[in-house]
């Protein structure tokens, strides 16, 4: 995980270097926006995240879905004789909603503190037997961190937006399943990719 951070960390960086003389004069993060975009997320469960943002003077409401990829090792349920039940392993969806006020230190720049909720499910691949415990539990979690957007060219926006989950409330076979894996209920992870901006002027707010 820390080798593909440092990879897209990297490339993000050039992408920000090589555009910025551009992106200073011939671009600006609006105060009222519409936001449609894609990345990929790196964290305990990674996976490629969908994002729509709408920005209103500055105020940010934000809807994230994240198709997991990454997978727990095949975990084994067995039953009261020792015998095997069935074999799974996991990948884990989520549904995030969050809201943030955004901060324009420089006008292709924008900082965006953010909390709110995250939906968390686990699906189960079967690889053996019958037995899916596990397959469809869920947990809440509390999110927050914060959303960087640059914009090296008009409508094409790179965002960065680091965040921390803490769970709230989960399901006991969410927890049995987590309990048994090196995955985390919630944590850090990263969301990273391009987002396309629509923007339009808000009636009596800025640009």
């Amino acid at each position: 995980m820390r080798k593909t951070i440092m990879t897209m960390g990297l490339m993000l960086s050039m992408l920000l270097t090589g555009s910025m003389e551009t992106a200073a004069q011939n671009t600006e993060i609006k105060a009222s926006d519409l936001y449609l975009g894609a990345g990929y997320t790196v964290g305990s469960f990674s996976g490629v995240t969908f994002v729509a943002s709408g920005v209103y003077k500055n105020h940010d409401l934000q809807v994230n879905y994240t198709l997991g990829l990454s997978k727990t090792p095949t975990l084994y349920w067995y039953n009261a004789n020792g015998d095997v039940d069935g074999a799974l392993r996991f990948k884990r969806n989520s549904l995030e909603m969050k809201y943030g006020y955004q901060f324009i230190p420089w006008k292709p720049l924008a900082l965006t503190p953010q909390v709110g909720f995250s939906y968390e499910r686990l699906t189960g691949s079967q690889q053996m037997g019958l037995y899916d415990k596990g397959n469809g539990s869920d947990a809440w979690c509390v999110a927050v961190g914060f959303k960087a957007v640059y914009t090296p060219v008009r409508h094409l926006n790179i965002f960065v937006a680091p965040e921390y989950k803490i769970p709230i409330r989960k399901n006991a076979f969410y927890e049995d399943v987590i309990a048994t894996t090196d995955k985390s209920n919630g944590g850090f992870a990263i969301h990273m990719g391009v987002m396309y901006s629509f923007q339009f002027k808000a009636k009596g707010g800025k640009k």
